[in-house]
């Protein structure tokens, strides 16, 4: 559940200590062979907690889920522009809504928005979507400027559930004396306690997921710390130092539909508590 922050993980030590000693994926196999591999540093998941669920809506229930696809926008010209930009999921009929963004650093319109709205008669600017196909197309006259994104939001039907979970980040660094397995662990968790906000939005933007057809597992992470620390001694020439992290977050199990659904808008109520005889409860839905 934690793959996607375990490399944030190792990343961000590799960029910390400039790749000495090495920072590898675990969990090891084995120790480190020989004083040439040392010192060395290993990360890798732990156990897993599912703690039970409570408060939730029962699973197995098809419900609206939020989606947001961001994609790339050639400016060369308006038909450039139009795309079209295929949708990762089947979007429910009008929750969807686009826009441009302007958010790479150093672009001369950073921070600059501009929303879209959806076209009246294939008139004008704004966006049409195709709900078969899952397409969206760009209509803007203007030359764009820069390097905006196309961000788009929207909501579509799945059947999922959500669980909490818990799980354990093992550190293990691996030296030569007691002191540098010590020294190189407790650096280890100085670099990752002091980069946590960074890591969990990193980890969170590349949104871990694994799907095989219309089956979607994906993870969402909200914080780690450090729970406790055990020294070890593997031989008379090599010591590792183990730490543990605490990783708390969500998991979101879902089967999705390629097929278009559409929502209930309008429930007409079949009468009146205070009505006079039996009332249907066979209500019209529109």
């Amino acid at each position: 559940m934690i793959a996607a922050l375990l490399g944030e993980m190792r990343e961000q030590l590799n960029s910390a200590f400039g790749g000495t000693p090495s920072v590898g994926e675990g969990p090891a196999a084995a120790p480190p062979q020989g004083q040439g591999q040392l010192p060395r540093i290993v990360l890798g998941p732990g156990k897993l907690e599912l703690p039970p669920p409570f408060g939730d809506s029962p699973p197995g229930q098809m419900r609206p889920r939020e989606a947001a696809d961001n994609f790339a926008v050639n400016t060369a010209s308006a038909a450039a522009v139009q795309g079209p930009y295929t949708l990762a999921q089947a979007p429910l009929e009008g929750t969807v809504s686009c826009r441009f963004n302007w958010n790479q650093a150093g672009d001369p319109l950073e921070g600059k928005k501009l929303r879209l709205y959806p076209r009246q008669t294939q008139q004008g600017d704004g966006f049409e979507i195709n709900y078969a196909t899952r397409q969206l197309r760009v209509f803007y006259a203007a030359s764009l400027t820069g390097a905006p994104r196309l961000e788009v939001e929207y909501q579509y039907p799945a059947v999922f559930t959500l669980r909490e979970f818990r799980q354990t980040a093992i550190l293990e660094a691996y030296a030569g004396t007691r002191t540098d397995a010590e020294k190189w662990a407790a650096l280890s968790a100085a670099v990752l306690t002091t980069h946590t906000r960074t890591l969990l939005d990193e980890a969170n933007t590349v949104a871990h997921r694994h799907s095989a057809g219309n089956y979607v597992s994906r993870s969402l992470y909200n914080a780690f710390h450090l729970l406790d620390g055990t020294p070890d001694r593997l031989s008379d020439s090599m010591f590792r130092y183990t730490f543990q992290f605490s990783v708390t977050g969500q998991v979101i199990l879902e089967r999705t539909f390629s097929e278009s659904a559409d929502v209930i808008r309008k429930i007409f109520s079949p009468g009146h508590k205070e009505d006079a005889g039996p009332v249907s409860i066979e209500a019209n839905l529109d």
